[in-house]
């Protein structure tokens, strides 16, 4: 899920940014500077000089905003949070904040904060995948599995060809016990996206717990050849059964 967005919307957010009315002209100075740093991707430098306009301009929500992107492409994720934060409520919780907060949050394992910017994110984008998918990754991080199957069943719906929520929903349903119903979404997944070998090590994974050796084997072999080690080593425990 963090693949793309924060490296998109940095990008978008420092390219699209005007300048801000009745900003200081040395507060923009650093702004703009900043802006060149993180597009040469030297995050450090491009951090001191956002906090540096926000040190200048404390109601400016762009200067908030960069410096939280900032943070989040430094992997410096409690002060990304902080910052999307104040960049929440100064921008009255315009949307790219909001986002970026639930993204940062689940990250951190704070699926209660994450649930909730997922949700009122979702208010303004209720078809956007990526929120599907991490309110759904929030619910099964606080053990609220039926909520996240029901988050992931409806990315499946809204979204045929990904197979991600197919997958997710297999993994939640093998920890609520279904076996049939986790084997039935693995092999979704496996259909949606014949390479993705890791539906294929869930799908030898169930079949070893309901003791089908022979499918158990023929799926951890193969997920074990693509390259997810873990297969080999349920692979070969079974291998003679």
């Amino acid at each position: 899920m963090r693949t793309g967005f924060i490296a998109g919307t940095l990008v978008l957010a420092l390219f699209a940014a005007p300048f801000a009315a009745g900003a200081s002209p040395v507060a923009e100075k650093f702004y703009k500077d900043g802006v060149e740093l993180a597009k040469n991707k030297q995050m450090g430098e491009a951090i001191a000089k956002f906090q540096n306009a926000v040190a200048f301009e404390p109601k400016t929500f762009k200067y908030h905003l960069n410096l939280a992107y900032a943070y989040d492409w430094a992997n410096r994720l409690p002060e990304a949070q902080a910052a999307y934060e104040v960049a929440m409520k100064i921008g009255k919780n315009a949307i790219q904040a909001v986002k970026g907060h639930a993204d940062v949050c689940r990250r951190l394992k704070l699926f209660s904060l994450a649930e909730n910017s997922y949700r009122l994110a979702l208010k303004k984008e209720p078809k956007d995948l990526d929120l599907i998918m991490g309110l759904g990754a929030s619910m099964a991080g606080q053990d609220k599995l039926d909520e996240a199957l029901s988050e992931y069943q409806k990315a499946m719906k809204l979204f045929p060809k990904e197979v991600q929520p197919a997958f997710k929903a297999a993994n939640v349903l093998r920890k609520k016990g279904d076996l049939d119903g986790a084997i039935a979404h693995y092999r979704m997944a496996m259909e949606r996206d014949p390479a993705y070998a890791k539906a294929e090590y869930g799908l030898g994974l169930v079949l070893r717990q309901k003791e089908d050796y022979p499918g158990a084997k023929k799926a951890l072999e193969s997920a074990c050849k693509r390259g997810v080690k873990s297969s080999c080593k349920f692979y070969y425990k079974i291998k003679d059964k």
